[in-house]
C-alpha cells in the first residue's frame, strides 16, 4: 500500500489571494537572491576554470561564464517557484501529512527513507511581529 495513503492531515488551512501574492513576492526575493548569488560564484569560478584550464581570454571566459550563470540562474528560479504555483480559481491551501507537505496540490516529501524532518517553525503574525512555535 502506498504510504501517502495512509497520511492522514495534521494541518490543513487556506489563504487568502492577498496574502499568497504577499507571500509569493517574499519568496521571489529570497529566492531570487539565493540564485544571484550562486550564479556570481558560477561566473567567477566558472571564468577562472575556463581561463586556466582551457586558455581562453579572461573576456570569453567570463561571457561563457555568465551565459551558463543565466541559463542556471533561469532554470532554478523557474523550477522553484513553479511549486508554489496556484490556481487562481481556487484559493490557495497547505496541507501537512506525516510524511509530506501539499502546497496547492504540489506534494513535497519531507520524510521517507532517505529524508528526515529534524525541526518546523511556524510562524504566525501577530502585533506586527512574527511569533515563532517549534515542533
Amino acid at each position: 500500500m502506498n504510504e501517502t495513503q495512509d497520511n492522514s492531515v495534521l494541518a490543513h488551512w487556506y489563504y487568502a489571494a492577498e496574502e499568497w501574492k504577499a507571500f509569493m513576492k517574499g519568496e521571489k526575493k529570497v529566492r531570487g537572491t539565493d540564485i544571484l548569488v550562486e550564479c556570481f560564484f558560477i561566473i567567477l569560478l566558472g571564468g577562472a576554470l575556463i581561463h586556466f584550464l582551457r586558455g581562453a581570454a579572461w573576456s570569453v571566459a567570463f561571457l561563457v561564464g555568465v551565459a551558463f550563470a543565466c541559463i542556471y540562474g533561469l532554470t532554478k528560479f523557474t523550477l522553484r517557484m513553479s511549486s508554489l504555483k496556484w490556481n487562481i480559481h481556487a484559493l490557495p491551501q497547505v496541507m501537512i501529512t506525516k510524511n509530506e507537505v501539499i502546497v496547492n496540490g504540489k506534494i513535497t516529501e519531507f520524510h521517507n527513507g532517505s529524508k528526515w524532518l529534524r525541526r518546523v517553525t511556524l510562524h504566525e503574525k501577530g502585533g506586527g511581529a512574527y511569533h515563532g512555535n517549534h515542533i
